[in-house]
């Protein structure tokens, strides 16, 4: 099974709110296990990366970065939703 890897700190902001949302979070991505600098910003349309290997954005090396995601989601449904990550250096996850 490929494992889904996030390097080094990785924050995860989301609030689940009774609103139309726009598609995808806003991800800003830094150099550095706590935010350092900061390298660029783009929306995602999905949170569900494999970076094994990789780079997760231009500007970024393989190891050593953080990546901070903001928005809003609204639930197709009413329910219980189940958030997971595999990471090997930490997370920090706020809904």
């Amino acid at each position: 099974m490929k494992q889904n890897t996030f390097l080094w700190a990785l924050l995860l902001l989301i609030f689940c709110v009774p609103a139309t949302a726009q598609p995808g979070l806003q991800g800003e991505y830094y150099d550095g296990r706590n935010f350092d600098k900061k390298i660029l910003a783009r929306t995602d349309p999905q949170i569900n990366f494999d970076w094994t290997g990789k780079s997760p954005a231009p500007g970024l090396g393989q190891s050593e970065y953080s990546i901070r995601w903001t928005g809003k989601l609204t639930p197709p449904v009413s329910g219980k939703y189940l958030f997971s990550a595999i990471v090997d250096d930490g997370i920090r996850v706020w809904v």
